[in-house]
């Protein structure tokens, strides 16, 4: 494995495994630092046996200087936090028959689109083109091996061209510009969807049986869409806060939920979860929640709670030297609980 880290002057360490280290200065822009070839020549790496390759943070400009089509075997390439602003020159470790390239990192570079080479590197499992200029989700279809795909914090507007990559378990599109939740249905290996801080109002959510996590923090949501009761039978944890949901609804079929986290939106009470058996964490900070103990009671004694968070509602404001309390009162049945809010509890 071969790494690249530099210290608060400019200086690079390169160091090859147990091999030497070797300083250069990346202040001078003119010099070997800019990892032209006759530098990436010098650090000895064996093209031959190398798995990893991770350059992080170096300003690098051009994938190509990396002369990747003389990598044998490498499974993992990690480029974050560079000036790179094209991936086609990825297409280089498929050259002599060399496709072995797993995983991909290209987090915070400067890349506006998608380049059609990576289609050839048909074996990666993971692809990371979060903070980046991409507005478009294009030219994947090839990499049917795919299982994690993250796109984070892009200018993506529509969720599209994904329909061949059934295998892929992990889609995260936080951070985008994404309206509608569409052309998911083929995705049937979909364990966790991460969809928050986009500008979805509404959701129809296709079958997926094997979803377990859906985050959409920090959209436009006024109410927990009928889909999830629906489609998503083995859910274990849904995330909603920083929404405009005023009702706890639409959860009957979900028993195998876990965490729910509702914090920062518009509720008034706490409804429907006393049939959700599995629960073991529920988030409701900062709504208006404003109900009696004695209503809470019914709706929680019998989860088995290990966190409860109701800070920021009127049953915390105005209860505030036994709101902690008259909570662990509640729950001493169960035998669970231990935290609410921030505060660690014992029995």
């Amino acid at each position: 494995m071969v790494d690249f880290e530099e210290n608060n002057s400019g200086v690079v360490k390169v160091k090859e495994g147990n091999n030497e280290v070797i300083y250069y200065d990346n202040n001078n822009t003119s010099s070997a630092y800019d990892l032209d070839e006759d530098i990436v020549k010098s650090l000895n790496i064996n093209y031959e046996e190398d798995t990893d390759l991770s350059i992080i943070h170096q300003k690098l400009k051009t994938i190509e200087v990396l002369e990747l089509y003389r990598f044998k075997q490498l499974k993992s390439l990690n480029l974050r936090n560079n000036l790179i602003s094209s991936i086609s020159d990825l297409e280089g470790l498929t050259e002599n028959n060399n496709n072995n390239l797993e995983s991909v990192e290209l987090y915070d570079n400067r890349i506006t689109h998608i380049s059609s080479q990576i289609q050839k590197l048909t074996n990666l499992k993971n692809l990371d083109l979060s903070f980046n200029k991409i507005e478009k989700i294009n030219n994947l279809s090839e990499l049917i091996n795919l299982e994690e795909l993250y796109l984070i914090e892009n200018g993506i507007k529509k969720i599209e061209n994904l329909e061949t990559l059934t295998k892929l378990e992990v889609l995260e599109l936080g951070g985008n510009e994404i309206e509608v939740i569409e052309n998911i249905d083929q995705l049937q290996n979909l364990r966790e969807l991460w969809l928050g801080k986009n500008r979805i109002r509404e959701m129809e959510l296709p079958f997926l049986s094997n979803l377990k996590i859906l985050s959409l923090p920090s959209n436009r949501l006024t109410r927990i869409p009928e889909s999830i009761m629906k489609n998503l039978p083995n859910l274990t944890e849904l995330h909603l806060p920083n929404n405009k949901i005023e009702k706890i609804e639409n959860l009957e079929n979900l028993e195998n939920l876990e965490i729910i986290d509702l914090s920062y939106n518009k509720l008034t009470k706490i409804e429907n979860i006393s049939h959700l058996t599995n629960l073991t964490d529920i988030w409701l900070s900062s709504n208006q929640i404003d109900i009696s103990f004695a209503e809470l009671e019914k709706n929680i004694a019998m989860l088995p709670l290990d966190t409860i968070y109701l800070q920021g509602n009127p049953i915390q404001t105005k209860n505030k030297t036994s709101y902690v309390r008259k909570i662990k009162l509640i729950m001493e049945k169960q035998g669970t609980l231990n935290k609410v809010d921030a505060e660690y509890i014992s029995y």
